[in-house]
Order: C-alpha cells, then structure tokens, then sequence
C-alpha cells in the first residue's frame, strides 16, 4: 500500500495545527496596547500549533519545508503503518461497496489526482506522463477516469469511498466495487427511479445495466425487476413496463415523428417525462378580465355611460358657451358636435351648425413662382432659391462651381489666402502668403533642407530605417539622411 501523498500530508498537517487551536488561545497574553495580544505570547501560541503539525506529519514521515511545503522525510511511524494495515485489511475484505444506502459521491478530497497517487505511489506531475513508465501510467489514467466517472455517468455512486481510499489498492477496490454496485437489484431499482428524474427512460436504465456487465463484469438478468413498480405490464397499454428490446428497434428504425410519438406513449405510463411534465401550460379556465367593444353607432364614445352618440359622461349633457345653458344629448348641430362633411366646425355660437365644406382652406407655404429646383423652399426674402453665385476670387481661390481649386482641391496653392494675424506661423504642410504678409513655412518635422516652388506636386518620403513618412510641399528638397527615399 502507498503512502500518504504530500497532498494528505498538508491535509493532516493542517488537522494538527486546528486540533492544538484551543490550547494555543490559551496561550494568549491581552495585555497589550489596547487590550491586543503580547507578541511573546502569540509567538508561544503559534509555536505550539506548529509543534502539533510537525508531530502529525512526523508520524507519517513528512515534515514542512524551509518554504511552508511538505516534504517526505522517511517511512511513516510503526503505529501509523499498524493501523492503515489494519483499516486496508478490512476494506479488502468487506470491498467498496456494502451494500445501497444512498448516493454517496466520492467526497471532498477524493479526486482522480489523489486516486492515483494513493494507487501508484506516484505524484502526479510531468514525469507521470513523460517518464519512462509513461505509457503503463496513461491505462492508469484511463482506468481511474472510467472507475470515477465513465462507468458511473448519470448514475448513482453508492459505493463506499472511505472503504476504497483505506483499501491497499484503492482504484483496484473502486473498480470491485462498481461489480457490486450494480449487480445489486436494490441499487438498480433505486437508480431506475433517481434517472427517470432526470428524464430517461427505464429502458435506458435497463440498457445502461446490459452494457455494465461488459465493461465492468457485473452480472445482469432481467429479473431485477421484479417485486418492484417496473415489473408487469402497465393497465393502459396492455405492454410490458420495460420494454427495452421494443425501445432499442425503435429508435434506430422509426422516423423522428413517430419516434416522439411512441417515446411519449412509453412515458404516459409513468405521468409523462417529469423534465417537461409542467412545461408550456395555458389556463384556457374562465378570465375576469373585460374585452373592449367598439362602439356600433358612429361618433359614439364607449365608457361609463354607453348612451347616444355625442353624449359624456353619465348626465349626457354638454356645457355651452352661455353660462348655464346645455343641450340635447346627442343632438348635431351643436358646440362640438360634427357637421354634415364629418369636419370638426370652428368656434360658433350655441346650437348652431356650419355648413358641409365650410371649413378654413389650409394655408399653403410659399408656393414659388420660380424654383431653384425640385424639393428646394422658399426663403424668407423674395429671392431666387437655390443658386448662389461667388465671384472667382485669390482668396480662398473658389471658382464658379464653388468647389475649392487647386491640383487636389486643397488650399496648397499660392493663391490661397488665410487670414491670420501678422507673425502666426501654423505648422500645416501647405504654402500660401497670409493676409498679415507674413509667409508660413511647411510642417518640416524631420530636417528637409530645400526650396519650395509655386507649382508642381507634391513629394512624398519615406525612411526605410524607421518606417517614418513625410510629404513635402512642390519644390526641390534634399532628404537628412541617405535613409530616406522618394516614395
């Protein structure tokens, strides 16, 4: 049997240290600066915890690092080796599994990592995989991942871990231990039920049972079912509870429709799928809630009072202009009330009715008698919209179409003129003369030493030591290095 793994060792370690907590409190010396522990007396505590894990991690034969870590030192203590002999003789003997009592899990702490460090003796590290027993420690791998989860899925896992972890070779009882489980009729019962919860199907579950006697030597036969609620043959439709041959024909001959068809007949029989048995309900039962009903008469407003058309209200009666005075409920003709074309009739006075057609023309905008174009409004003034001629000026050079002229339509030009004050120098890379007379010189960044000219294009440079970019304005320039070239 392996020893315990410096992962146990910190485990025990820590245990120690807890275990010796009480005694260490009492240690505690508050007599300090605001009523706080002296520093002797929280060194004895400490000392005394410590003092507790060296011993647990003494006793099997480890002790902490110079950096806190656990490091083996030698063999475990005689009682220590007595009594694991002792506990792995009577996991042995009894197996991993003793019987269902529920479903027990592997608890916290038992991992594939400690699984296989408690079977090998090995840690589980890059040697593991790349050493010279790589290839034996990968069907190690494979058997510790199929003996936790593989072979276990979406079943229970009755089987008892702290029996497996005591045993001399705990994968070795894991794997019995899974033999038992499910060759017991009173775990595969009870698994049928706790993954028809989950939405299969106990022919699935029966499946699930065939192919275990394969993987991993259980021993199957029907007959589990009986003296449970899957045995007999369901009133309703007169089949077995479990038809497991039926089922596997079925879903691998039938088309989805009918397939869905028969998978709910075979769930009909236990209350339908308990995954989707509550979802999608509509209560189509009696509402108390109103529906709205337009009204039949024209002009008549639906609400507390459903009386003739033009009336409000519960008294029907509509005020007039004259103190007092009100009208007919319903009657035409009157303040409010909708004249013969259907039109709301301006202000009038009391009882009296406007004409069909009557109604204030709509005033039009500003038709144009001459247009600058289609979708163009008048403005304020009476001038021709749309057109709106500059002169061809040296400021701003902007010619007839009102486009801005130049080799790319760019003020560049010597032309252009930007009114600036006297002794502004922008840094743009352009030339012009502004308003002020002075000269503004190019954006020159890296050096061009040369002379700008009043025509020609522009250049551009390009450094190929530092991927720098430059263009210049028209004229001759001289680079300042031989690392720039015209791009």
């Amino acid at each position: 049997m392996a020893g315990p793994t410096s992962d146990e060792a910190y485990a025990l370690y820590t245990k120690g240290r807890a275990d010796a907590a009480k005694a260490a409190t009492a240690l505690l010396d508050f007599s300090g600066p605001g009523g706080s522990a002296t520093q002797a007396s929280m060194d004895k505590a400490n000392a005394l915890q410590a003092k507790a894990g060296a011993a647990a991690l003494a006793d099997i034969g480890y002790s902490v690092g110079a950096n806190g870590e656990m490091v083996k030192t030698g063999a475990p203590s005689a009682s220590y080796t007595a009594t694991q002999a002792t506990n792995a003789a009577a996991a042995d003997a009894t197996g991993g599994y003793t019987g269902f009592t529920g479903n027990a899990s592997p608890p916290a702490g038992v991992n594939m990592r400690l699984l296989i460090e408690r079977t090998t003796g090995k840690a589980l590290d890059s040697s593991f995989y790349n050493g010279p027993d790589a290839e034996a420690n990968q069907a190690i791998l494979r058997r510790v991942t199929n003996a936790m989860y593989g072979d276990v899925g979406a079943n229970m896992d009755a089987r008892n871990w702290d029996v497996i972890m005591a045993s001399t070779n705990p994968l070795e009882a894991a794997e019995k231990a899974l033999k038992a489980m499910y060759s017991d009729k009173a775990y595969l019962a009870a698994n049928t039920q706790y993954v028809m919860n989950q939405g299969y199907l106990p022919e699935q579950a029966d499946y699930t049972y065939q192919q275990m006697a394969t993987r991993v030597g259980s021993t199957y036969t029907p007959t589990w079912v009986e003296g449970t609620k899957f045995a007999g043959v369901d009133p309703v439709t007169k089949q077995p509870k479990i038809d497991t041959t039926t089922y596997l024909k079925n879903i691998s001959t039938m088309a989805p429709e009918q397939l869905a068809a028969y998978t709910a007949t075979r769930w009909s029989q236990w209350g339908g799928d308990p995954t989707i048995k509550k979802s999608g309900v509509v209560d189509t039962g009696a509402s108390t809630n109103t529906v709205f009903t337009p009204p039949t008469t024209a002009g008549q407003i639906t609400g507390t009072s459903n009386v003739t058309p033009g009336s409000t209200g519960g008294t029907g009666q509509v005020a007039g202009t004259t103190t007092g005075s009100t009208v007919t409920p319903g009657s035409t003709g009157t303040i409010g009330s909708t004249n013969t074309s259907g039109l709301i009739a301006g202000a009038t006075t009391a009882n009296s009715t406007a004409a069909a057609g009557a109604q204030t023309p709509i005033t039009q905008l500003n038709a144009p008698a001459t247009s600058g174009g289609a979708g163009l409004m008048t403005g304020a003034n009476t001038s021709t919209p749309g057109t709106f001629n500059l002169p061809n000026t040296s400021t701003g050079n902007v010619n007839t179409g009102g486009l801005i002229s130049g080799a790319q339509q760019q003020l560049f030009t010597q032309n252009a003129q930007v009114g600036l004050p006297t002794g502004v120098t922008p840094k743009v890379g352009m030339m012009g003369n502004n308003t002020g007379g002075t000269s503004m010189t190019p954006y020159n960044p890296y050096g061009f030493t040369g002379s700008m000219a009043g025509t020609g294009a522009q250049q551009n440079w390009y450094n190929a030591k530092t991927g720098q970019r430059y263009t210049a304005p028209a004229g001759s320039w001289t680079p300042p290095s031989a690392d720039w070239a015209r791009a």
